[in-house]
């Protein structure tokens, strides 16, 4: 319902706040300029993250509805909670995006994509599709790691 969704933006904003505030110095914002290895590592743990956030979400509210979200519902309630987090981290504009895209659109979001889920069913999706948003997940990432492999090559100001 309406008045769920809106219960739960409001407590993902209220703790994505708070988390991020009280969470700085464990989790220090860093874009890893000339360090791959170490974005690679930072990327692919937050799309896992995004991932175990949206399947934490699902099992919240089944548990207490009885059913799963509405898709745009999870998505909107985990990019505007962990928006806030990152915000609160007071890291650069590109690592809290980047962060952000990689939480929201490669963890989350591929899961959203790809499988569909019906009152009453399993859930069932197709995996050509989860191929091509790993697809896209793993360019990223390539471009980032070539990014930092030539960091001070050619220029300083990437990030």
């Amino acid at each position: 319902s309406m008045i769920a969704f809106g219960i739960y933006l409001i407590a993902a904003i209220v703790i994505g706040c708070f988390l991020g505030r009280k969470l700085k110095k464990t989790f220090a914002p860093d874009v890893y300029k000339a360090n791959w290895y170490g974005y690679l590592v930072n990327q692919l743990g937050h799309s896992g993250l995004g991932v175990r956030l949206l399947v934490g979400l699902l099992l919240i509210n089944t548990a207490l509805f009885g059913e799963f979200l509405i898709k745009w519902q999870a998505f909107v309630i985990l990019f505007a909670g962990y928006g806030a987090f990152e915000i609160h981290q007071n890291g650069s504009k590109w690592d809290m995006i980047e962060d952000t895209l990689f939480v929201v659109g490669y963890g989350a979001g591929n899961c959203l994509f790809v499988f569909d889920w019906i009152i009453g069913s399993k859930a069932c999706g197709d995996i050509n599709y989860l191929l091509i948003l790993y697809t896209v997940e793993a360019i990223h990432l390539f471009i980032g790691i070539v990014m930092r492999v030539n960091y001070g090559k050619y220029s300083n100001k990437w990030f």
